[in-house]
């Protein structure tokens, strides 16, 4: 397994292990709302952290909160 490959999984996993914990999140993240604040995602600043929304639901705003 190489290392895109594991990379996918891993992220796979995570998003089944969130909507497993949270299944009112899945439909919020489809619909572009963050599950922290419930407002519209708006832009991100990079790759990565479209990336984080797509795991954990939370827009650009939240994530600076919570990983300054």
């Amino acid at each position: 397994m190489d290392q895109k490959e594991f990379k996918t999984i891993t992220e796979n996993y995570a998003k089944k292990f969130v909507g497993k914990i949270f299944p009112e999140n899945i439909k919020k993240i489809e619909n572009g709302i963050c599950v922290c604040c419930e407002n519209e995602i708006g832009e991100f600043k990079n790759a990565i952290s479209k990336k984080e929304y797509e795991i954990s639901g939370m827009c650009m705003d939240c994530q600076n909160k919570v990983f300054k």
